[in-house]
């Protein structure tokens, strides 16, 4: 190193001086003793090590905490109970030094396998619109190509180092592709497309190079799902003739590929392709990160690691792990042509409100009407609903809902019903066989359980205008 020992150098015994590293964290301790001292983690291309400055004064931290590069002096441990641990004497914050490459993590071992393969994945698209649009966010002439293959793909877990987003992608994406040998009725071309677009908004949600895995204002506000999605919308309509249905299923995978809401999606996956992504990027963190924690944890004899919370099988099954193959890409790919459904609309009028709540919230009105994609099954008019006693059903204030005219409800049926002087609602029909045509056998019943709704009985003065059939909502 030029600017002295490097992190890998730090061995027990060691003494160092004026050595100059890149800050990533800085913490305040208090030792046993009551008295606060700093922790520090630096490092350089060769690792990161953590140490400890005790009796610095808030002057010290203050200055340290804001230096990206540190000039640092001190020893490491010899011999006894702390062998190995850094202790500093000096810190001082240094300018950024001119060649930073002393200080980037190194590419892993097959970095330039993993752009091969992911760019032969690229090629291999030969659906027009996507092969338009991979070819201009992948344009090798601009920042998005240089970024997307240096970036890391997570902050800590999975595939968390440099060059790590585009091995994660190529993993993900070839998952995706043997998957379409078995399941044959997949659209290879889109799903192969999402699973390579699928963390383009890992550039938006974490720095990268001297800051690499820091969260960005994007990456809290914002994250990488929705980002990403933004950043595919830009380009999609940047291109001529962009079908805006294809446009809109490629948002979808991305805003869904986590799958779950809980999880960080923003949509659950609404398809075969977009099920099959998530479970493919979930296989590909997940097998990275027991394959890392094996290799960090193992000793002869050791049989399972606690890490997270968890425990991990790391036993030696007596199996060797073969030696890495470079592959070669297939010449030729089995594809699924991509098919866009002719959406057809149909101009249906709104029947004014109907009350998810008490009948009088409930008025009909003719006037208005409204171009929509009706269900398959149908739909003779809309409604929209003022209240909430159908929330747990997913019907929420202001809904436009689908309604198709029947003759008689089935039980369970969600309508839209005349209750008498009152007004429209739209509630659960309920039927009881046992009391025959007895007062009370019909009623409408509200699906809120936050707040209670009476049941409303259904009798000479109730009518039935129809079945609900679907949903609409403004966002």
């Amino acid at each position: 190193m030029a600017n002295g020992l490097s992190i890998a150098e730090l061995l027990p015994g060691v003494n160092f001086e004026d050595c100059i590293y890149l800050r990533k964290n800085t913490e305040v301790k208090t030792a046993k003793n009551g008295e606060p001292y700093l922790l520090l983690t630096l490092a350089d291309s060769t690792g990161q090590n953590t140490g400890k400055k005790f009796q610095a004064t808030e002057h010290e931290v203050s200055v340290i905490s804001q230096a990206r590069f540190l000039s640092v002096t001190g020893s490491v441990e010899k011999e006894g109970q702390f062998k190995g641990n850094v202790s500093f004497r000096r810190i001082t914050a240094v300018e950024q030094p001119e060649n930073i490459e002393d200080f980037l993590s190194p590419f892993p071992e097959y970095h330039g396998d993993h752009q091969k393969r992911f760019c032969a994945l690229l090629k291999s698209i030969q659906e027009p619109n996507l092969s338009a649009l991979l070819r201009d966010i992948f344009d090798a002439k601009k920042e998005t190509w240089e970024q997307f293959k240096s970036a890391s793909a997570a902050q800590y877990r999975h595939h968390a180092y440099r060059g790590g987003l585009i091995e994660h992608t190529m993993e993900v994406a070839e998952l995706c592709d043997k998957a379409c040998l078995v399941l044959t009725h997949l659209r290879r071309d889109f799903l192969v497309t999402c699973a390579l677009l699928h963390d383009l908004g890992k550039l938006d949600e974490m720095e990268h190079g001297l800051r690499a895995g820091e969260f960005t204002e994007c990456g809290t506000l914002v994250g990488h799902t929705v980002s990403g999605a933004m950043r595919i919308a830009a380009a999609a309509e940047g291109l001529p003739n962009f079908p805006s249905t294809l446009k809109s299923g490629l948002i979808h995978m991305l805003l869904s590929h986590h799958g779950r809401i809980d999880f960080g999606a923003a949509r659950t996956p609404a398809c075969a392709e977009a099920w099959v992504l998530h479970e493919c990027d979930n296989m590909s963190a997940k097998a990275h990160e027991y394959q890392h924690i094996s290799s960090a944890n193992m000793t002869p004899g050791q049989f399972s690691v606690k890490s997270q919370g968890e425990y991990h099988f790391i036993g030696d099954l007596g199996l060797q792990t073969p030696p890495h193959i470079l592959r070669e890409p297939a010449a030729t790919y089995t594809t699924v042509p991509l098919e866009i459904p002719a959406f057809h609309t149909v101009t249906l009028r709104i029947r004014g409100l109907v009350a998810a709540g008490s009948p009088e919230q409930g008025s009909i009105e003719e006037e208005e009407t409204r171009e929509v994609v009706p269900p398959a099954c149908g739909a003779d008019f809309l409604v929209r609903v003022t209240g909430d006693s159908m929330a747990d059903e997913g019907i929420r204030e202001h809904d436009v809902l689908f309604v198709k005219e029947i003759e008689s409800p089935r039980n369970g049926d969600i309508v839209v019903a005349h209750v008498g002087a009152s007004g429209e609602v739209v509630k659960r029909y309920r039927s009881d066989p046992a009391t025959g045509t007895e007062v009370g056998a019909q009623w409408l019943e509200s699906e809120n359980s936050i707040r209670n709704y009476p049941n409303i009985p259904v009798d000479g003065d109730t009518r039935i205008w129809g079945k609900v059939v679907g949903l609409l909502r403004d966002f």
